[in-house]
């Protein structure tokens, strides 16, 4: 679902808020002492970071764990190749001929882009380690959200790692909609008030606080009710 419809990837709400997405291949397979694991989606961004999502229903407790830990270590096995291995990875994915599937995949979605400026930040975004993580499942829970943020406010590298909800209704005619949704948090306002020796105020200071952008309108996906088979495997898969 995600990597057919990317539009439902909400990128301007996830934090860092790193632009739309360009699905490259499902099921990447990242060999690992033991055997291979398989990243459900990797994508890229018109930056050149790299993208890698993971699509797991939350009913089971230890599946919540368990993604945690499998999308950490594709961020760490990935970090080791470069550009060409990336290259010939994609190559047997896609039924493609182009040289440098990558960027021609990209180009087709932003036509301006420039090869070795990208394929440059690509290279970086490998080498550094600098991912952009996301865990869409059909729950976020509580917990699954405070590990993600303990992860992300360690600072051990670049990677950031975001969580995606996506929900599914269905109204009385039929029609499936398919709603992404970020989990919310909330911030402190910080401020510092000056007073006087008798304890009268006699300023305020506040956070400054960047103006933000109109609200968007909510992203949705509709399914007519004949492909309702496809939403149904929406929750019984993972989603990708």
């Amino acid at each position: 679902m995600l990597f057919r419809h990317p539009e439902l990837i909400v990128a301007d709400r996830l934090e860092g808020s790193f632009g739309d997405v360009v699905p490259l291949c499902r099921e990447l397979a990242i060999p690992r002492a033991g055997g291979t694991v398989f990243a459900d989606i990797l994508g890229v961004a018109r930056t050149g970071r790299l993208v890698i999502i993971e699509c797991k229903l939350w009913r089971n407790p230890q599946a919540r764990r368990e993604v945690l830990a499998q999308i950490l270590e594709y961020a760490a096995l990935l970090r080791r190749w470069s550009f060409g291995d990336l290259t010939a990875r994609i190559k047997r994915k896609l039924p493609s001929h182009e040289p440098n599937p990558i960027f021609a995949a990209a180009k087709l979605r932003w036509p301006d882009l420039e090869e070795a400026s990208f394929v440059d930040a690509v290279t970086r975004s490998l080498k550094l380690g600098d991912f952009q993580l996301i865990i869409a499942g059909d729950g976020i829970r509580s917990d699954t959200h405070a590990i993600a943020e303990h992860l992300n406010s360690q600072g051990a590298g670049l990677a950031q790692l975001t969580l995606l909800e996506i929900q599914l209704w269905q109204a009385a005619s039929g029609t499936i909609v398919v709603l992404p949704i970020v989990p919310l948090r909330t911030k402190v306002l910080q401020q510092r008030v000056l007073v006087d020796g008798g304890g009268v105020p006699l300023q305020l200071e506040t956070q400054e606080i960047a103006p933000q952008k109109p609200a968007k309108r909510w992203r949705a996906l509709l399914i007519r009710k004949a492909a309702v088979g496809e939403a149904s495997i929406v929750r019984s898969g993972n989603g990708s």
